[in-house]
Protein backbone atom coordinates (compact mmCIF):
# COMPACT_ATOMS: atom_id res chain seq x y z
CA UNK A 1 0.00 0.00 0.00
CA UNK A 2 0.84 3.44 -1.06
CA UNK A 3 -0.45 6.73 0.68
CA UNK A 4 0.83 9.86 -1.61
CA UNK A 5 -0.55 12.99 -2.00
CA UNK A 6 -3.04 14.50 -4.83
CA UNK A 7 0.74 14.93 -6.95
CA UNK A 8 1.25 11.61 -6.54
CA UNK A 9 4.47 12.39 -3.90
CA UNK A 10 4.59 9.35 -2.10
CA UNK A 11 4.08 10.16 1.52
CA UNK A 12 4.10 6.13 3.40
CA UNK A 13 4.56 2.92 1.66
CA UNK A 14 3.96 -0.54 3.37
CA UNK A 15 6.77 -3.17 2.82
CA UNK A 16 4.59 -4.86 0.16
CA UNK A 17 4.49 -2.12 -1.95
CA UNK A 18 8.08 -1.16 -1.56
CA UNK A 19 9.15 -4.95 -3.10
CA UNK A 20 6.94 -4.23 -5.97
CA UNK A 21 7.29 -1.26 -6.76
CA UNK A 22 10.99 -0.78 -6.00
CA UNK A 23 13.16 -0.01 -9.04
CA UNK A 24 16.81 -0.84 -7.93
CA UNK A 25 17.64 -2.49 -11.56
CA UNK A 26 17.07 0.08 -13.82
CA UNK A 27 19.95 2.38 -14.91
CA UNK A 28 20.61 5.82 -13.69
CA UNK A 29 17.90 5.51 -10.57
CA UNK A 30 18.62 5.50 -6.96
CA UNK A 31 19.21 2.30 -5.50
CA UNK A 32 15.83 0.98 -3.91
CA UNK A 33 14.14 4.32 -5.56
CA UNK A 34 10.19 3.89 -5.50
CA UNK A 35 8.73 4.03 -8.78
CA UNK A 36 4.89 4.35 -9.37
CA UNK A 37 4.32 2.57 -12.62
CA UNK A 38 3.21 4.68 -15.76
CA UNK A 39 -0.08 2.31 -16.37
CA UNK A 40 -1.18 3.29 -12.43
CA UNK A 41 0.20 7.28 -13.05
CA UNK A 42 -1.67 7.89 -16.34
CA UNK A 43 -4.83 6.05 -14.48
CA UNK A 44 -5.21 8.02 -11.81
CA UNK A 45 -4.68 11.21 -14.01
CA UNK A 46 -7.25 10.59 -16.18
CA UNK A 47 -10.01 9.78 -13.28
CA UNK A 48 -12.24 11.98 -11.75
CA UNK A 49 -12.71 12.17 -7.88
CA UNK A 50 -15.67 10.00 -7.98
CA UNK A 51 -13.44 7.38 -9.73
CA UNK A 52 -10.61 7.63 -7.57
CA UNK A 53 -12.83 6.71 -4.52
CA UNK A 54 -12.74 2.89 -6.04
CA UNK A 55 -11.04 2.63 -9.20
CA UNK A 56 -8.52 -0.46 -10.38
CA UNK A 57 -6.42 -0.40 -13.13
CA UNK A 58 -3.81 -3.41 -14.03
CA UNK A 59 -0.12 -3.11 -14.86
CA UNK A 60 2.86 -5.72 -15.49
CA UNK A 61 5.74 -5.26 -13.28
CA UNK A 62 8.51 -7.92 -14.57
CA UNK A 63 6.63 -11.59 -15.23
CA UNK A 64 3.98 -10.64 -13.08
CA UNK A 65 0.72 -8.86 -13.76
CA UNK A 66 -0.71 -6.42 -10.75
CA UNK A 67 -3.56 -4.85 -9.38
CA UNK A 68 -3.46 -1.15 -8.41
CA UNK A 69 -6.82 0.01 -6.48
CA UNK A 70 -7.09 3.51 -5.87
CA UNK A 71 -8.75 4.81 -2.53
CA UNK A 72 -9.40 8.97 -2.37
CA UNK A 73 -9.23 9.67 1.75
CA UNK A 74 -10.79 12.80 2.47
CA UNK A 75 -9.34 15.15 5.00
CA UNK A 76 -10.72 14.68 9.15
CA UNK A 77 -10.45 17.67 11.08
CA UNK A 78 -7.36 16.99 13.50
CA UNK A 79 -5.44 14.32 11.45
CA UNK A 80 -5.24 14.73 8.12
CA UNK A 81 -5.16 18.56 6.08
CA UNK A 82 -5.87 17.68 2.83
CA UNK A 83 -7.00 14.56 1.19
CA UNK A 84 -4.84 11.79 0.26
CA UNK A 85 -4.90 8.85 -2.17
CA UNK A 86 -3.86 5.11 -1.05
CA UNK A 87 -2.96 3.07 -3.89
CA UNK A 88 -3.44 -1.11 -2.80
CA UNK A 89 -1.25 -3.35 -4.80
CA UNK A 90 -1.39 -6.60 -4.95
CA UNK A 91 -0.75 -9.68 -7.39
CA UNK A 92 -2.80 -10.72 -9.81
CA UNK A 93 -4.06 -14.63 -9.56
CA UNK A 94 -4.01 -17.43 -11.85
CA UNK A 95 -6.80 -16.23 -13.59
CA UNK A 96 -4.88 -12.62 -14.51
CA UNK A 97 -1.84 -14.57 -15.48
CA UNK A 98 -4.16 -17.06 -17.74
CA UNK A 99 -5.36 -13.87 -19.30
CA UNK A 100 -2.50 -12.43 -20.20
CA UNK A 101 -0.80 -15.89 -21.58
CA UNK A 102 -4.03 -16.63 -23.72
CA UNK A 103 -3.68 -12.60 -25.09
CA UNK A 104 -0.38 -13.26 -25.87
CA UNK A 105 -0.88 -16.95 -27.82
CA UNK A 106 -4.03 -15.21 -29.49
CA UNK A 107 -2.23 -12.31 -30.60
CA UNK A 108 -4.65 -10.08 -28.69
CA UNK A 109 -3.89 -5.92 -28.44
CA UNK A 110 -3.86 -4.35 -25.57
CA UNK A 111 -7.44 -3.17 -25.16
CA UNK A 112 -8.66 -6.67 -26.64
CA UNK A 113 -6.64 -7.90 -23.73
CA UNK A 114 -8.41 -5.64 -21.18
CA UNK A 115 -11.85 -6.03 -23.16
CA UNK A 116 -10.77 -9.94 -21.91
CA UNK A 117 -10.11 -9.53 -18.19
CA UNK A 118 -13.48 -7.40 -18.15
CA UNK A 119 -15.38 -10.33 -19.69
CA UNK A 120 -13.48 -12.61 -17.27
CA UNK A 121 -14.71 -10.94 -14.86
CA UNK A 122 -18.43 -11.17 -15.63
CA UNK A 123 -18.64 -7.44 -16.25
CA UNK A 124 -21.27 -6.52 -18.91
CA UNK A 125 -20.55 -4.40 -22.46
CA UNK A 126 -22.00 -1.12 -20.74
CA UNK A 127 -19.85 -1.70 -17.62
CA UNK A 128 -16.95 -2.63 -19.49
CA UNK A 129 -17.33 0.28 -21.97
CA UNK A 130 -17.85 3.09 -18.58
CA UNK A 131 -14.18 1.18 -17.72
CA UNK A 132 -12.75 1.38 -20.70
CA UNK A 133 -13.97 5.19 -21.35
CA UNK A 134 -15.13 3.64 -24.59
CA UNK A 135 -18.74 3.25 -26.13
CA UNK A 136 -20.65 -0.23 -25.51
CA UNK A 137 -20.79 -0.55 -29.31
CA UNK A 138 -17.05 -0.13 -29.09
CA UNK A 139 -16.63 -2.71 -26.48
CA UNK A 140 -18.81 -5.47 -28.65
CA UNK A 141 -16.68 -5.04 -31.68
CA UNK A 142 -13.22 -5.41 -29.85
CA UNK A 143 -15.64 -8.55 -28.00
CA UNK A 144 -16.31 -9.79 -31.34
CA UNK A 145 -12.97 -9.67 -32.65
CA UNK A 146 -11.65 -11.90 -29.92
CA UNK A 147 -14.29 -14.37 -30.86
CA UNK A 148 -12.56 -14.40 -34.10
CA UNK A 149 -9.01 -14.74 -32.75
CA UNK A 150 -9.79 -17.61 -30.18
CA UNK A 151 -11.90 -19.09 -32.68
CA UNK A 152 -15.51 -19.01 -30.01
CA UNK A 153 -18.79 -18.42 -30.65
CA UNK A 154 -19.80 -16.29 -27.63
CA UNK A 155 -18.40 -14.65 -24.48
CA UNK A 156 -18.94 -17.72 -22.51
CA UNK A 157 -17.29 -19.55 -25.03
CA UNK A 158 -14.14 -16.96 -24.50
CA UNK A 159 -14.14 -17.26 -20.73
CA UNK A 160 -14.13 -21.00 -21.23
CA UNK A 161 -10.83 -20.95 -23.08
CA UNK A 162 -9.33 -18.58 -20.53
CA UNK A 163 -10.45 -21.42 -17.70
CA UNK A 164 -9.43 -24.12 -19.67
CA UNK A 165 -6.27 -22.64 -20.22
CA UNK A 166 -5.67 -22.19 -16.36
CA UNK A 167 -6.89 -25.67 -16.28
CA UNK A 168 -4.67 -27.77 -18.71
CA UNK A 169 -1.68 -25.28 -19.18
CA UNK A 170 -0.86 -24.34 -15.54
CA UNK A 171 -0.75 -20.31 -16.08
Amino acid sequence: MVVTDLSLKPLAIDRGAAAILTDSGQPGSEPDAIQIPQEVLEFVRNCTPAELSSGETHFCNGRFEYVCRTYLVEPQPGVLTQPVLVLHFERGGAASDAIHKVAAEYRLTDREQEALRGISLGLTSKELAERMKISPNTVRAFLRLIMIKMDATTRTGVVAKVLDYTRYKGA
